[in-house]
C-alpha cells in the first residue's frame, strides 16, 4: 500500500467511515461494513479517510491510502546476454509513461526458450515478481497488433512481448516497446496488459473441526477470503482465523454450498469453500460427474469436493471467469518412499502428511494442480530410476500401465548418468497410448522452498526440465483442464 496508510488504518480500527474507491470489481479481502463505497456521503462528513484500489499512478493525498491490485502483466522479449538493467529500465519506463504503477505488476512472461536468460531473471527479481514461460507454439497462435518476421525466425513465434502479455487474456495497454541503449541495437522488448479481474474460489481440503493448528497456507486462504462457505457443523471451527468483515455462509447441503461458492466468485468475490473431512462423500459431492477419489478417507472427501466444483464450473459457462484454486489440507497428499520428499519439512506446507511418509500415494500434484485421479485402484505410481531396481522391470510396468486408461504419476530418484534418458523413454511410451493434448501436471521441489507447479500437455513436456526433484502426473483420456486445475470424472466419463 501507499499513501496515508496510518490514517486509513486508524480509521478502520476505530470504526470510522472509510470511503472505498475501486476502478472495478475485484476479489478483495474482507472489509468491515464501515469500509464501503459511499461511506463518506452516508456519514455526511468531509475529510473522511479513503481507501483507493487502482493500478494507476495517482497522488494519494493526506487521507488516502492506495491499495495496488496485482492486475498488470508484462510480456518481455530479450536478445541473448541482455542485462537486467536494460530490461528493468525498459519495463519501468513503459509503466511510467502509461501512468501505471510497478507495484501492480503480477508477473513477467516470456517465451520458454528465454526462461533461463539471466537478464530476464534478474529483472523479475528486482521487480519482485515471477518470470513465467509460455511455449512458442502457444504464443504463435495469439493475435497481436505488431507481428515480426525477426521474432518468428529467432523464437518460432511472430511475437514474444505482446503475445506473452496477452497469453492470459486482458486489455493491451502498452503495445510492443523496445529498449533504447546508446550505440547498439535494442536488447529487450516489452508490452503491458491489464488482466480482467476475476473472482477467486479456493477449495480448502481442511477439517475445521479437527484439533490442532492448520497449515499456514490454509490459514492464509481463510484470511484472504471475503466469503467462507462450509457445512453448518463447521461454523465455529475457522472463526478465530477470519478477518473482521468476512461473511460466513453455512449449509448442510453440499450441492448448495458449491452453487453458493461459484455464484459469489462469479460476482467477483474472494471465496473459500471448506471441506469437512468428517464427511463420507455421500452428500452430493458426486454431482455433475466429477468425483476423483482419494487414497484415504480424509483425502477422498477433499478430492471429491474439488472434483464436484470443477465439474460444476465446467457445466456453468458463466463460471468460466473465476480463478479456481485447490489447496491441499492436512491429508491433502501422500509421499512416495524414496522421492526425496522427506518428513518434517515446514516451508510451503503444501503437504501436511509428513508424519506418514511410508504411505504410497502421490505428492502435492493431485491437489495443488487439480484432482486428476479416478476412483479405486486406477491410479499408478511408478518410480522410474530406483537405483536398487533393474531398469527392465520398470519399463515393463510403465508400458503395462500406459496400456490402461489409468492416471499415472512418475517420479525419478537419481540414477547417475541415466535420469534424462529414462524420462525421455517414459514419455515416449506414454505418447504411444495417450493423445498429445493429455493434461500433464509437473511439480518440482514439492513442500520445499521455491516449490513450483505447472500444467502442460503430453505433447509439450520438455524432458530436459524434468529432474530428480520432479514429480509428473499424466492424466487419462478423460482428464480435462477446467478453470485452472485438471480433473478426471468419476467412471472415466463426463455426466450430463
Amino acid at each position: 500500500m501507499e499513501g496515508a496508510v496510518g490514517v486509513v488504518s486508524r480509521a478502520v480500527a476505530a470504526g470510522s467511515p472509510v470511503e472505498l474507491r475501486s476502478d472495478t470489481v475485484r476479489p478483495l479481502p474482507p472489509l468491515p461494513p464501515h469500509v464501503a463505497p459511499g461511506a463518506a456521503g452516508a456519514a455526511g462528513v468531509r475529510g473522511v479517510a479513503v481507501l483507493r484500489v487502482t493500478d494507476r499512478l495517482v497522488e494519494p493525498g493526506p487521507v488516502t491510502a492506495v491499495l495496488r491490485p496485482p492486475s498488470l502483466v508484462v510480456g518481455v522479449g530479450a536478445a541473448r546476454g541482455v542485462s537486467a538493467d536494460e530490461v528493468t529500465g525498459l519495463v519501468l519506463a513503459a509503466l511510467r509513461d502509461a501512468g501505471l504503477s510497478p507495484l501492480s505488476v503480477a508477473e513477467l512472461v516470456t517465451v520458454d526458450t528465454k526462461a533461463a536468460e539471466p537478464g530476464l531473471l534478474g529483472a523479475a527479481e528486482r521487480l519482485g515478481v515471477p518470470l513465467t514461460a509460455c511455449p512458442a507454439e502457444r504464443l504463435a497462435r495469439i493475435p497481436v497488433p505488431h507481428p515480426s518476421e525477426a521474432a518468428l525466425r529467432a523464437a518460432n513465434t511472430p511475437s514474444v512481448a505482446e503475445a506473452a502479455a496477452l497469453a492470459g487474456g486482458g486489455e493491451l495497454l502498452v503495445p510492443k516497446r523496445k529498449s533504447t541503449p546508446v550505440g547498439r541495437a535494442a536488447g529487450a522488448t516489452c508490452a503491458v496488459v491489464r488482466r480482467v479481474p476475476r473472482g477467486r474460489l479456493a477449495v480448502l481440503g481442511t477439517a475445521p473441526l479437527a484439533p490442532g493448528p492448520l497449515a499456514p497456507h490454509l490459514v492464509a486462504e481463510l484470511r484472504r477470503a471475503a466469503f467462507v462457505v462450509g457445512p453448518g457443523r463447521a461454523a465455529d471451527g475457522p472463526g478465530r482465523l477470519l478477518r473482521p468483515g468476512t461473511r460466513s455462509l453455512w449449509s448442510e447441503s453440499a450441492g448448495e454450498r458449491i452453487r453458493t461458492a461459484i455464484a459469489r466468485a462469479g460476482a467477483g468475490g474472494a471465496v473459500a469453500l471448506l471441506c469437512d473431512d468428517t464427511e463420507d462423500g455421500r452428500h452430493g459431492y458426486e454431482g455433475g460427474g466429477g468425483r476423483p477419489a482419494g487414497a484415504a478417507a480424509p483425502f477422498g472427501a477433499a478430492a471429491r469436493l474439488a472434483g464436484a466444483v470443477t465439474a460444476a464450473v465446467a457445466a456453468d459457462e458463466g463460471a468460466a471467469d473465476i480463478d479456481l484454486v485447490v489447496v491441499p489440507g492436512p491429508f491433502g497428499a501422500y509421499v512416495p518412499r524414496g522421492t526425496g520428499f522427506g518428513p518434517g519439512r515446514e516451508p510451503g506446507q503444501r503437504r501436511a502428511s509428513a508424519d506418514t511418509p511410508k504411505t504410497l500415494g502421490t505428492p502435492k500434484t493431485p491437489v495443488a494442480l487439480g484432482t486428476p485421479r479416478t476412483p479405486g485402484p486406477e491410479h499408478v505410481v511408478i518410480g522410474l530410476a530406483d537405483p536398487y531396481a533393474p531398469s527392465a522391470p520398470v519399463s515393463e510396468r510403465l508400458r503395462a500401465a500406459a496400456a490402461t486408461d489409468a492416471v499415472i504419476t512418475l517420479y525419478g530418484p537419481h540414477r547417475p548418468g541415466g535420469l534424462a534418458g529414462t524420462w525421455i523413454s517414459a514419455l515416449s511410451v506414454l505418447a504411444e497410448h495417450r493423445p498429445p493434448e493429455t493434461p500433464v501436471m509437473i511439480v518440482r521441489n514439492s513442500s520445499r522452498p521455491h516449490d513450483s507447479g505447472r500444467l502442460t500437455t503430453l505433447g509439450r513436456v520438455d524432458p530436459a526440465r524434468v529432474d530428480m526433484m520432479t514429480v509428473v502426473t499424466v492424466g487419462n483420456t478423460a482428464t480435462r483442464t477446467i478453470a485452472g486445475p485438471a480433473v478426471t470424472p468419476r467412471g472415466h466419463r463426463w455426466q450430463s
